[in-house]
């Protein structure tokens, strides 16, 4: 008679090789995300600072307006030193132009300017040519809802009044926009 431990039959043992494979899996899947964090767009889209109040089709901005638009060169300067923008875009409007221009100019990047009703006034049409940077758009409140409202389900609202709010979108490929609104300025 045969002792019990010889009718056992050895089975292998898989551990050894399924933990190569794990392995692998994770550092695939370290790899994509990385990938798409480097591709991810950083739009800081921002309304127009404050407007003269004139009878002119299209007013400047007013005193107010204009120190507005260097807090939010301050503002931008201190969150990464150095040259915290690959691009500005501004929609075709005189105050957000000017909004817009000492961004441009302390940056050193160019002010694009967006036809209000053009092709390339869409957020994914700026990513296009912007993968993986970080570009400020300024816009009128409405076009600002508009542009937020293409990355967002969520309605976000915009007081006639609050020129101070801006919305950080981080857009990637793999995982759906995420919206900060912050503020700056007084």
């Amino acid at each position: 008679m045969q002792p019990d431990f010889i009718k056992l039959k050895r089975r292998p043992f898989f551990l050894p090789l399924l933990m190569p494979l794990a392995l692998l899996g994770v550092v695939v899947a370290a790899a994509i995300w990385l990938l798409d964090a480097r591709n991810s767009t950083v739009f800081i889209l921002v309304r127009n600072a404050e407007v003269e109040q004139s009878l002119a089709a299209n007013p400047g901005l007013s005193q107010f307006g204009k120190a507005r638009a260097n807090s939010l060169v301050q503002f931008l300067a201190q969150a990464k030193p150095g040259r915290a923008v690959d691009g500005v875009y501004a929609i075709e409007t005189l105050p957000a132009q000017q909004t817009a221009a000492p961004l441009g100019a302390k940056m050193g990047v160019p002010v694009n300017v967006l036809a209000v009703g053009g092709s390339n006034s869409r957020l994914s049409d700026i990513r296009d040519s912007h993968a993986g940077e970080v570009v400020v758009v300024v816009a009128t409140r409405e076009k600002l809802l508009q542009l937020i409202g293409e990355v967002s389900p969520q309605d976000w609202l915009i007081d006639d009044m609050d020129y101070g709010s801006i919305f950080i979108v981080n857009v990637s490929r793999l995982s759906k926009p995420s919206i900060l609104r912050l503020h700056y300025g007084s």
